[in-house]
C-alpha cells in the first residue's frame, strides 16, 4: 500500500510539473541576468559570482570578492516582435530598451563584515503597436519600469561559512493602453 502512495504522489508531482510548470515560471517582462558574466553563464551565477553584483543573486558572496570594487554597466534589449492574426501582421515598433545596473562593494576593516549596495532593473520592457492595428483592442502600448535600490550586509565567521542578506527599495511604473469599441461611434481610447 506504501508503494502504492508513492507511486501516485510521484505521478502527481510530474503531472503537475510538465502540465503547469511553464505557467508557473513564466516572466515576459523580467530580466534575471543583471550582468554581462551572469547572462555569459545562463543565468547560472549564483554561486560563482566573485564581483559585487553579489547583492543581486547572492549577498553572503560579498565576502569572498577581492577588494572594494564598482560595476556598472547597461543592458541592450531588442525585442523584434510582431503578432499575426487571420493573415493581418501588427509588428512591435518600441523595439529598443536600455537598463542600467551599478553594484558596489565594501570590506570593513579588521572585521568579517562586507557591505554591498546594487541599483538594478530585474523587469522592465515596453510594447507599442500602431493605433490603426488589429491589436489596438488588446494593447496600444504597455510597459513596466521597476527601479530596485538594495543595500546589503555579509558575514562570515568562519572561512567555510558565510551569510549575508539585504532589504530591497522598489519603485515601479507601468501603462497600459487600449482602444476600445464604441460601434457606429468609433474607437475610445484607455490608459491606466
Amino acid at each position: 500500500m506504501k508503494h502504492r502512495i508513492q507511486i501516485a504522489v510521484l505521478f502527481l508531482c510530474v503531472h503537475l510539473g510538465l502540465v503547469w510548470g511553464g505557467v508557473l515560471f513564466a516572466g515576459g517582462y523580467a530580466i534575471p541576468p543583471q550582468t554581462a558574466k551572469a547572462q555569459s553563464m545562463g543565468g547560472a551565477a549564483t554561486a560563482g559570482v566573485n564581483d559585487p553584483s553579489a547583492v543581486y543573486v547572492n549577498p553572503a558572496a560579498l565576502t569572498q570578492v577581492d577588494g572594494n570594487q564598482i560595476l556598472a554597466g547597461l543592458t541592450y534589449i531588442n525585442t523584434i516582435g510582431s503578432v499575426k492574426n487571420s493573415g493581418a501582421r501588427s509588428r512591435n515598433l518600441h523595439d529598443d530598451d536600455f537598463l542600467p545596473n551599478l553594484f558596489a562593494n565594501y570590506h570593513i576593516p579588521n572585521s568579517n563584515f562586507s557591505l554591498g549596495i546594487g541599483s538594478y532593473t530585474p523587469f522592465g520592457l515596453a510594447t507599442t503597436y500602431k493605433p490603426g492595428s488589429f491589436t489596438r483592442y488588446a494593447a496600444e502600448r504597455s510597459e513596466l519600469r521597476t527601479i530596485f535600490v538594495t543595500p546589503t550586509i555579509a558575514w562570515e565567521p568562519l572561512s567555510y561559512l558565510a551569510v549575508g542578506g539585504g532589504v530591497s527599495f522598489v519603485h515601479s511604473s507601468g501603462v497600459l493602453s487600449r482602444a476600445i469599441f464604441f460601434g457606429p461611434f468609433g474607437d475610445g481610447h484607455l490608459r491606466v
